[in-house]
């Protein structure tokens, strides 16, 4: 670009004259971009009116559905024993009365697994304890914890043992955890039943916990999370440890799961719970118990165990014998059956057995009218939203003196004049389109169709109460042409009378056009006009440059003409710089010869 040099011989503004100049040169070019932008409105005017008229005809893909349209109420007597769903559209009643109810096959460990008693290390021959030091453990019995603190002294073994006894009975009480001495170290064995003794578990509390021979805190009660190789000596049936990465096994249902030394009892309760055997299996930490459970109720369902090598099942103290569910037994209406679950459908009716029952539960299906009568009022606040835009789009005249602003123009304007601007702009784009002139004929002319196959009392929308708005003179607003007016008396009579046909009117399927319900009819018509809005302008949120539509095509043949206009007043405006430059430079010539001869001469 050749420097700009701006009247300092002259003293003339050349910025504001060639500023001028290009004013001129840019009409033209300013037509082309507002012809573009205007295209870019009109383009957003047809993808508005699209989005609503998609929407509209993806809500008439559900309702031209009988299952969607029509709306029963399920009822029990008494929802605590037996509730009740369902699809059905018919009246329905019955009575249903539980003697049993489906159950799983369930086997549990017949007694706590975990081995009685924490044992400690060996003791020195004698102890220390410093108060302060060392004198401090809890114990907990059950969940309840009591802090222990012994008196300072210096014990052999059996003192100890006395010390820790007596300090246990004062906090826990007498006869509530037994100590002994097993060899050279300490034993605490919780007091009560076999097989439903309660858990203990030590903690350190400032040393004493490893005075009295134990190496951290313990619990008598196996840790589930552990390696089997860890815990495996604390059931009551010692279980066998594979060795290195050897593995054991055992089957439920016919199904192997294989264990190593390293898997944790959580591991195999996990490769139970994923596998194929259809089971469950858990463990109570209260009751010391584990079960396996069946996930399937019925007397088809079992729960079968056996060992394949080592001893898992022994351990957890369950026995091979097969357990199965329980069917549940009913009686509807009178006649007794059994069912291999709680949930079942009967003729569109699904009961769900929730307990046994004294006496007869009666469950009905009642068609709804009031559910019915709002779904036709949803359609009807749907299909006069569309309408209303369809016609304001159609009527809505083009305003005269408002074309697209200019960027420049933008600038010496608020942007709520800009708003304001705009939308005066884009009023009547689409005033009288031919496209939203056939969506709207096709939309009000289905309103008064009949449909063939329905009786002649419901076979259209206006025999069941759904009628366009009486023209009034003076009060006529053209936006509202065609839009229905529901008279709900009557439509809520015909819904009572014959509810099958007032949805056969909107939902009958047939290949014949003339046997199509409404809302098939209005399907096909929005699509025709989804589709014919597509190809003039596209999709709400697509490219303008989209070449695949018809507006797409002119935007882009606009674009390219902005493009050139813009490279064309560049170099024009170029031109004027560098005539204005070359004028400079003459005249400062002359001006110089001027001064000389000024000089010379003067």
């Amino acid at each position: 670009m050749p420097m700009r040099i701006t009247g300092m011989a002259s003293g003339m503004d050349i910025d504001l004259i060639i500023k001028d100049l290009m004013k001129a040169e840019k009409i033209p070019y300013k037509k082309v971009v507002q012809k573009r932008d205007l295209l870019d409105f009109k383009m957003n005017a047809y993808r508005e009116v699209n989005l609503k008229l998609s929407s509209f005809r993806d809500k008439m893909k559900d309702f031209r559905l009988s299952s969607n349209m029509s709306s029963s109420k399920f009822t029990s007597s008494d929802s605590t024993k037996v509730s009740v769903t369902g699809n059905t559209t018919q009246s329905i009643s019955h009575s249903i009365e539980v003697t049993e109810l489906a159950s799983n096959a369930v086997k549990s460990s017949t007694a706590g697994v975990s081995k009685v008693g924490l044992v400690g290390a060996n003791l020195q021959a004698t102890t220390d304890i410093t108060s302060g030091v060392n004198d401090s453990l809890s114990i907990s019995l059950n969940g309840v914890t009591r802090t222990i603190t012994l008196d300072a002294g210096t014990y052999d073994q059996s003192e100890l043992q006395t010390q820790l006894q007596s300090k246990i009975d004062q906090v826990f009480g007498p006869n509530r955890i037994k100590t002994s001495l097993t060899g050279g170290a300490l034993q605490l064995d919780a007091v009560g039943t076999a097989g439903s003794l309660p858990v203990i578990t030590v903690n350190e509390g400032n040393g004493a916990l490893a005075a009295i021979g134990f190496k951290g805190a313990q619990s008598s009660k196996i840790n589930i999370g552990t390696s089997i190789s860890e815990v495996a000596n604390k059931f009551n049936t010692p279980l066998s440890v594979p060795t290195g990465t050897d593995t054991n096994s055992f089957k439920i249902n016919g199904v192997e799961i294989s264990y190593t030394s390293s898997d944790s009892i959580q591991d195999i309760m996990n490769k139970v719970n994923q596998s194929t055997a259809g089971v469950t299996m858990s463990y109570d930490g209260v009751s010391d118990r584990f079960t396996f459970s069946s996930k399937s109720t019925g007397v088809v369902s079992q729960v079968k165990l056996e060992n394949v090598s080592g001893n898992f099942l022994d351990a957890i103290g369950v026995d091979s014998q097969v357990v199965s569910g329980k069917d549940a037994q009913i009686s509807i209406d009178g006649v007794p059956s059994s069912r291999d679950s709680n949930t079942f459908t009967i003729d569109g009716m699904t009961y769900t057995l929730l307990d046994k029952t004294t006496s007869p539960v009666t469950i009905k299906a009642e068609r709804d009218v009031e559910g019915i009568v709002n779904k036709i009022k949803d359609f009807v606040k749907e299909f006069n939203d569309v309408i209303e835009l369809v016609n304001t789009k159609l009527t809505d005249k083009k305003i005269r003196g408002y074309d697209p602003l200019t960027s420049e123009e933008k600038n010496e304007l608020s942007e709520n004049e800009i708003k304001l601007w705009e939308e005066k702009v884009k009023t009547g784009l689409l005033h009288r389109d031919s496209i939203l002139s056939s969506t709207a004929s096709s939309l009000k002319g289905i309103l008064i169709e009949t449909v063939n196959g329905i009786p002649e009392e419901y076979n259209s929308m206006l025999k069941i109460g759904l009628t366009t708005g009486e023209f009034v003179k003076g009060a006529y607003n053209p936006k509202d042409a065609g839009k229905i007016v529901i008279d709900e008396a009557k439509l809520r009579k015909a819904i009572e009378e014959d509810p099958d046909s007032v949805i056969g009117l909107f939902t009958n399927f047939s290949t014949e056009a003339s046997s199509k319900g409404v809302a098939h009819r209005l399907y096909d018509s929005l699509n025709n006009s989804v589709s014919a809005i597509s190809k003039k302008a596209g999709r709400l949120g697509g490219g303008l440059l989209d070449a695949s539509t018809e507006l797409g095509r002119q935007y882009s043949d606009l674009q390219a003409d902005i493009i050139n206009w813009d490279n064309r007043l560049a170099k024009k405006e170029e031109q004027y710089y560098k005539k204005f430059s070359a004028m400079e430079k003459a005249l400062q010539n002359s001006n110089s010869q001027i001064a000389w001869l000024s000089q010379q001469f003067g």
